[in-house]
C-alpha cells in the first residue's frame, strides 16, 4: 500500500466532516433567522384559538404554567384568564395535550368559572384524515360543549353518548378517547391551580 492509498480514506472522512459542518452551520443560521417568525406565527395563532374558544372575552391574561406540571409538559399544557371589558373573569382557556391514533394531538378548550366546558378547538394533531382529523370541525365536537357539570359529565366513552353522537364518534373512538383525556387532565389541572 502506498502513501497515497493509505490517506485516501483520512481525506473522504476529512471532506464528510467538512461537509457537515458547513451543513450544521447553515442549519444554525436558518433557525437563528427564522426563530421569531415561527414564534410570532405560533402566538398569533394561540390569539385566534383564544379568540375563538372565549369569543365574548375582551382580553387574555399571559400564558399560565401549571404549577405541578414536570418541565417538559410546562411547554405543552397552559391555560389563560379570559376576561370582560371590567376584568373580571369570565373563565380559562386551557391548551391540554391528547394522545390520538396518530399520536400526541394539541387540544384547545374553554370553561366558565364554574368549569363547565364552553368550546373545543382540536389543533397540532397527526390524526387520520376522514377519521381522527374530523374533530377538527365544530360539529363534531359539540356534544363536549356544556359538560363537565353534574347534569351533564364530561362524556369519556361511549356509553355516556347519545345514539347521534356515538355516530360521530365510533370509526374514531383512539382520538375520542385522546381529546376526552386531555380535556380531562386540563379540567383537573385547572382545579388545582386556582383552588
Amino acid at each position: 500500500m502506498n502513501n497515497k492509498e493509505s490517506l485516501t480514506p483520512l481525506i473522504i472522512s476529512l471532506r464528510l466532516t467538512i461537509i457537515c459542518f458547513i451543513a450544521v452551520s447553515l442549519l444554525i443560521s436558518v433557525n437563528a433567522l427564522t426563530i421569531g417568525k415561527i414564534q410570532e406565527n405560533s402566538k398569533t395563532e394561540e390569539d385566534r384559538a383564544n379568540k375563538f374558544l372565549f369569543a365574548n372575552a375582551v382580553s387574555f391574561s399571559e400564558k399560565q404554567i401549571f404549577s405541578s406540571l414536570n418541565e417538559k409538559d410546562k411547554k405543552i399544557i397552559y391555560y389563560f384568564k379570559a376576561f370582560d371589558a371590567g376584568k373580571n373573569t369570565l373563565g380559562y382557556v386551557v391548551y391540554s395535550q391528547g394522545s390520538g391514533f396518530g399520536g400526541a394531538m394539541k387540544v384547545g378548550f374553554s370553561v366558565d368559572t364554574d368549569m363547565k366546558i364552553i368550546k373545543i378547538k382540536l389543533m397540532d394533531n397527526s390524526e387520520t384524515p376522514g377519521y381522527g382529523k374530523k374533530y377538527e370541525m365544530e360539529e363534531n365536537v359539540k356534544f363536549f360543549y356544556g359538560s363537565n357539570t353534574k347534569e351533564k359529565p364530561l362524556p369519556n366513552n361511549l356509553v355516556s353518548l347519545s345514539p347521534e353522537d356515538k355516530d360521530t364518534v365510533t370509526s374514531a373512538t383512539i382520538s375520542f378517547k385522546g381529546i376526552a383525556g386531555a380535556l380531562e387532565k386540563g379540567v383537573n389541572l385547572l382545579k388545582n391551580e386556582i383552588k
